[in-house]
């Protein structure tokens, strides 16, 4: 895991979102990890959303408090799948974060 890194705020987000694409769509099941738990994720790989700022994405987004944390750990030990099924060979690649408050 590279350097930790607090993003505090939709600015250094938005500055950060080339290289968080970058980790996301490098990782092995980047793409449906990020989905199953895009906080979780972002953290394990340096760049830790701060309480604030998770708070204030989610009560603009209230789908980001809804995204399947269950399935987290299934899907990085290859158990399990966004579609439900490990054995289905899915590609996410994920273009854009879109974060604009």
């Amino acid at each position: 895991m590279s350097q930790q890194r607090t993003i505090a705020s939709i600015n250094e987000f938005q500055q950060h979102e080339p290289d968080m694409l970058a980790v996301i769509n490098g990782a092995p099941n980047g793409a449906d990890l990020f989905i199953a738990d895009p906080f979780r994720f972002l953290n394990e790989h340096g760049y830790a959303v701060s309480p604030a700022l998770q708070a204030q994405m989610e009560r603009a987004a209230p789908a980001l408090a809804k995204t399947p944390k269950h399935l987290y750990d299934g899907i990085a030990a290859r158990r399990t799948s966004l579609a439900g099924d490990s054995t289905l060979n899915i590609t996410w690649h994920i273009r854009s974060l879109g974060v604009k408050l």
